[in-house]
């Protein structure tokens, strides 16, 4: 639709704008031992040859590691050439975000949800300075997108083939944020209970259990190249990225208040939450632990 066209090529002007205004800014750069920094010199790497990055484990998001590989080998390694493939995902995103909401009323008022949904999206000002940095959250709104159109498929198709998308959207979006594996918890009953809402469609239900199969087949799809990664890499198996126990920590200890706080022993870095948590940990339990 030629409207729909519109609020994208807005959107994308939108966002390469933003992007290329951050790109040369000083206090945004790629470098020292922050997020972005680890973030930039792992890709490195892995444009360099190191494939799977050796005697490295998963320490920080394994997909937006090699989403940021590739647009530095497309790019040349130029941080403005990156913002601008990561204002193309953001784009992606209100795509996505639009599609889902026509799906979810008559085709009479489709464009308007549509519209309405990726256009809000679009204005989200917090989602597009993401999408401007070389941080992992750049993925999250067309992650989150992307998972919200495959369950909505999923509930109103009910197919093996739908479930199964649904399956891989939450791995690749958990594999950026760990704690998206909760939304598990919305898929797994709709995959028991087939909705009405897939009564009304021409497509023959699939059973139950096939619902259930297919969708953790999708999941297992995604997971099993990252662990696999690990294992050729430190030649142990770690299916999921291993920073999520120390920011669970963080936001659930007793003195917890909604910020990031300083742990004691542990440095406020990547890199110092990788080695100084599992030091903590040692001394706390006694004995030696695996990294």
């Amino acid at each position: 639709d030629v409207w729909i066209a519109a609020l994208l090529a807005l959107t994308m002007l939108v966002k390469v704008a933003l992007g290329l205004t951050l790109a040369g800014h000083p206090l945004l750069q790629p470098v020292g031992e922050l997020d972005a920094g680890v973030y930039w010199r792992l890709a490195q790497r892995v444009v360099a040859g190191d494939l799977f990055l050796s005697n490295t484990p998963s320490y920080v998001s394994p997909l937006y590691i090699y989403w940021l590989a590739f647009a530095q080998a497309v790019t040349g390694t130029r941080v403005a050439g990156v913002l601008v493939l990561q204002a193309l995902v953001g784009t992606l995103a209100v795509w996505l975000a639009a599609r889902t909401a026509g799906l979810w009323v008559p085709d009479d008022r489709r464009l308007r949800a549509a519209l309405a949904a990726g256009g809000a999206l679009m204005l989200t000002s917090v989602v597009a300075l993401q999408e401007a940095l070389i941080l992992q959250s750049a993925l999250d709104a067309a992650l989150v997108s992307g998972f919200a159109l495959a369950f909505t498929r999923a509930l109103q198709q009910s197919s093996g083939r739908a479930w199964s998308w649904c399956g891989v959207a939450l791995a690749l979006l958990a594999t950026n944020r760990p704690n998206a594996w909760l939304l598990a918890m919305l898929c797994l009953p709709a995959a028991v209970w087939a909705p009405a809402a897939a009564a009304a469609t021409p497509r023959p239900l699939v059973s139950v259990s096939r619902r259930v199969a297919v969708w953790g087949l999708g999941v297992a799809m995604v997971l099993l190249p990252f662990a696999a990664r690990t294992a050729i890499a430190t030649g142990h198996w770690q299916v999921l990225p291993s920073h999520g126990s120390l920011n669970l920590y963080i936001g659930n200890h007793a003195a917890a208040n909604g910020t990031y706080t300083i742990v004691e022993g542990i440095r406020p870095s990547i890199e110092g939450q990788r080695l100084d948590m599992h030091e903590v940990a040692v001394k706390a339990e006694g004995r030696p632990m695996s990294m």
